[in-house]
């Protein structure tokens, strides 16, 4: 008899902690999970940030000039020259390659991760689409897409069902990019590594070296979950236009990077003009913020 008395009192306790669990991730406020705060934000139209890639400007060298060009992605160093500046990214490229089933609504996993947020280029059969915020306002002949990235950082790319965006017809390939993260930001002349051989346009091997001057910048973790409750409540007050003063510091705290944020008027300080505004903004980490960023 005791021992079904504690049975049913561990059943319960069960019961009771799951249901513990069920009421805290359904509230944003007291949500812990990723996959809870990311539904939740769908409520109020709240999209949190994936990771930013870090850029840097490296200098391409080679040790003495050539006949031909020597030809790079980002950059070429012209026949008689020794070097060449170009701007790198902490990215990776990706591609899938998918085939319509013709039905509508359909989705497509993509299989490389961490996404970069707006990086996909999609081109199907009836040709090239675009990404949207939602497919609400899409007509039936729109060739527009949605991605929502998952708490894993992968990303899904869904397509109309006829009505609101057109359906993807044929073969279509979905090249995007992954990575980022605050790692990218390396130290000067770090980046010192070439990944494979070149040669100039006339077939000559070069022996090509690169480094960059001053440190990367502008990479970013994807956006915490503190932060995702502490944005998310804030976006349903000013979700497109800024309007009022509060507007403004609500939306520039959205930017990906911004962690602070300060909106004067004239009401604040006498020497700002009326109907004008100054904004000012602390990057993530401090300092003095990229121009980029601004």
């Amino acid at each position: 008899g005791n021992l079904l008395v504690e049975l049913n009192a561990h059943v319960g306790d069960v019961l009771g902690y799951y249901l513990d669990n069920l009421a805290g991730e359904s509230r944003l406020a007291t949500a812990t999970q990723r996959r809870s705060l990311i539904g939740l934000c769908k409520l109020v139209g709240f999209v949190p940030a994936t990771a930013s890639a870090a850029t840097a400007t490296v200098t391409l060298s080679i040790p003495a000039p050539v006949g031909g060009s020597v030809v790079f992605a980002p950059a070429t160093i012209a026949p008689g020259a020794t070097s060449v500046s170009a701007v790198v990214e902490n990215s990776s490229a990706a591609q899938d390659v998918f085939q319509s089933s013709g039905l509508a609504n359909q989705e497509f996993l993509l299989t490389a991760a961490p996404y970069l947020d707006g990086s996909a280029t999609v081109t199907f059969a009836d040709g090239v689409y675009t990404q949207v915020p939602s497919l609400v306002n899409s007509g039936p002949t729109s060739k527009n897409y949605v991605v929502v990235v998952d708490q894993n950082d992968i990303a899904r790319v869904r397509f109309g069902n006829g009505l609101l965006g057109a359906v993807p017809q044929g073969s279509g390939t979905i090249v995007y990019k992954t990575g980022g993260g605050l790692l990218g930001n390396v130290d000067a002349h770090s980046i010192i590594r070439l990944e494979k051989s070149y040669q100039d346009t006339l077939g000559t091997s070069v022996a090509v070296s690169c480094t960059n001057p001053l440190r990367a910048s502008g990479g970013l973790d994807r956006m915490s979950n503190a932060r995702i409750k502490e944005l998310a409540p804030e976006s349903v007050r000013a979700p497109v236009n800024s309007v009022a003063r509060e507007d403004f510091v609500i939306n520039a705290r959205r930017v990906p990077g911004v962690v602070r944020a300060l909106f004067l008027t004239s009401n604040q300080d006498p020497g700002i003009p009326e109907n004008s505004g100054v904004l000012y903004v602390v990057p993530a980490g401090g300092g003095v913020p990229s121009a980029g960023l601004l």
